[in-house]
C-alpha cells in the first residue's frame, strides 16, 4: 500500500497510479476502473488523447506543490472524495461523459489552485 498520485509519476515507494491520492493497492478497484476508462474509452473520444496528454503535462507541478504542503494528505483525501469516487461511480453508471466533464473541471481547478503557487 502507498499513497498514489498520477500514472507515470511515482510516490516515495516507487509506485505510480492514475490520479488516486489515498492509500490503495496498485490493482485496487478504483484504479482498475479509471485505467480502463482512460485506455478503453477516453483515449478513443474526440479530444480524449489531448486531455490525457494535458493531464500528464500539468500533473508534476500540481503534485509537487501539494506534496510541499503540510496538509497534503487532507488535500489528497478531498480529491479522492470530490473527484475519484464520483468519477468511478459515474463510470459504473455508464455516465462516461459526466465523469470526463467532472475530471476536466476539477483538473482546471487544481491547476488554478496549485500549479501557479510557489512552495
Amino acid at each position: 500500500m502507498a499513497y498514489y498520485r498520477f500514472d507515470g509519476w511515482q510516490n516515495s515507494d516507487g509506485e505510480g497510479a492514475w490520479g488516486i491520492w489515498v492509500e490503495l493497492d496498485d490493482d485496487c478497484y478504483e484504479l482498475t476502473i479509471l485505467r480502463r476508462f482512460r485506455d478503453e474509452w477516453l483515449s478513443k473520444q474526440d479530444g480524449g488523447r489531448s486531455d490525457i496528454a494535458q493531464y500528464y503535462s500539468f500533473a508534476p507541478s500540481v503534485v509537487n506543490r501539494i506534496d510541499s504542503l503540510p496538509n497534503r494528505l487532507d488535500i489528497y483525501q478531498t480529491i479522492y472524495e470530490e473527484l475519484v469516487a464520483p468519477c468511478v461511480e459515474m463510470i459504473e453508471q455508464g455516465r462516461r461523459l459526466d465523469a470526463w466533464q467532472l475530471y476536466k473541471q476539477y483538473s482546471r481547478d487544481l491547476i488554478a489552485q496549485y500549479s501557479a503557487q510557489t512552495a
